[in-house]
């Protein structure tokens, strides 16, 4: 049988790409596997256009779609192939928050859920990665939406040998405490609220360093951010944009707290590989965050401010015991996401349509 998946972009250090990745592994034990994706970065080497998908269908294969944002030309290639589809829905990000700054991505967003209704007639098997996202799934008719965190590999960081120099320059600048935002550039992440925060913190002080690690999805939100810290005189705020896993991982092992507020999350990764390398978390209570972060961090209310962040902050760093109890439970938490569980898990689920 064919179990390939369909992505609507791929990315070298995107994560439902990396999900993708593992997902390929353990189905080609089972038969023929491979990616395809519309929009694929010059740099991804082992995904293949979906103009070249194989031309023979049948209903004895499946094809995997993996639901990010809509994309009217891969639901033209889906509705026009005879196989059945699974469906791994990942969220989509709030429309409302880009109708102004950036339209052309609003109605997309507002076309996937539209999308999704279309589809809902070939689809022999929903998949969301949290329970938030399965909601989001039932919201536009589907039924019985299996929880799984396909392919989620919560370890990833920890097993990457940290890039030497990424090391150095993070040890000779850092403050105390390092605290670290992972995440693309996007209106409601918030990371204004982050930024504020750091000010706060420095006012209080606490001669603290924030490094923005992520995307600059939105560009012209990118340089709003710089010159707001330059402008307010903020101290330490490192705006890295995108690193290598080498890179992102000699950070993470600096890190002293992974802080996120933002205000709609179908899972967040960062958050999950933060935990796994013992780094505590602080976060809106918004999304999917709740049922992710469990034990493992401090959540504030869904409209916590910079007062908020900083008072949390500040706690757990004057706290050691705090901040080991977050650690260990972090570490704890992360065990349900576990690779070969979620893969063990997905199988399961693929066989009752296989």
């Amino acid at each position: 049988m064919q179990f390939h998946q369909v992505l609507v972009g791929a990315a070298p250090h995107d994560a439902i790409t990396n999900m993708a990745r593992n997902l390929r592994t353990v189905l080609r034990r089972c038969g023929e596997s491979e990616l395809f994706a519309h929009y694929i970065r010059p740099d991804v080497d082992d995904v293949s256009l979906l103009s070249r998908f194989p031309r023979a269908g049948s209903e004895s294969g499946l094809i995997i779609f993996h639901a990010s944002h809509g994309e009217p030309a891969v639901l033209r290639f889906l509705l026009g192939r005879p196989e059945p589809i699974v469906l791994v829905f990942h969220n989509f990000s709030p429309v409302e928050e880009f109708e102004r700054s950036d339209p052309s991505r609003a109605a997309m967003l507002l076309w996937g859920w539209r999308e999704l209704e279309l589809l809902r007639s070939r689809v022999v098997l929903a998949i969301a990665d949290s329970s938030f996202n399965a909601r989001e799934l039932e919201k536009v008719g589907y039924d019985d939406v299996r929880v799984v965190p396909a392919g989620v590999e919560v370890g990833r960081l920890a097993s990457v040998v940290p890039d030497a120099s990424a090391m150095a320059t993070m040890s000779a600048k850092a403050g105390d405490p390092l605290l670290l935002f992972v995440g693309q550039t996007l209106p409601h992440k918030r990371i204004e609220v982050l930024v504020h925060t750091q000010l706060l913190l420095h006012r209080q002080g606490i001669r603290s360093s924030l490094a923005v690690v992520g995307p600059p999805t939105q560009p012209v939100l990118a340089q709003a951010l710089a010159e707001l810290a330059r402008d307010l005189k903020i101290p330490n705020c490192l705006f890295l944009g995108a690193l290598g896993d080498d890179a992102l991982a000699a950070i993470m092992r600096n890190a002293d707290m992974l802080l996120t507020a933002s205000e709609h999350e179908g899972l967040c990764l960062p958050v999950l590989e933060a935990m796994a390398m013992g780094v505590p978390v602080v976060a809106r209570a918004a999304g999917a965050l709740p049922e992710t972060v469990g034990r493992g961090g401090l959540l504030l209310d869904r409209d916590a401010g910079p007062e908020d962040f900083a008072e949390a902050v500040a706690m757990v760093h004057h706290d050691p015991v705090l901040a080991g109890e977050l650690a260990h439970q972090g570490r704890r938490r992360v065990k349900d996401f576990a690779l070969d569980r979620n893969l063990g898990q997905f199988l399961d689920a693929l066989s009752e349509v296989v």
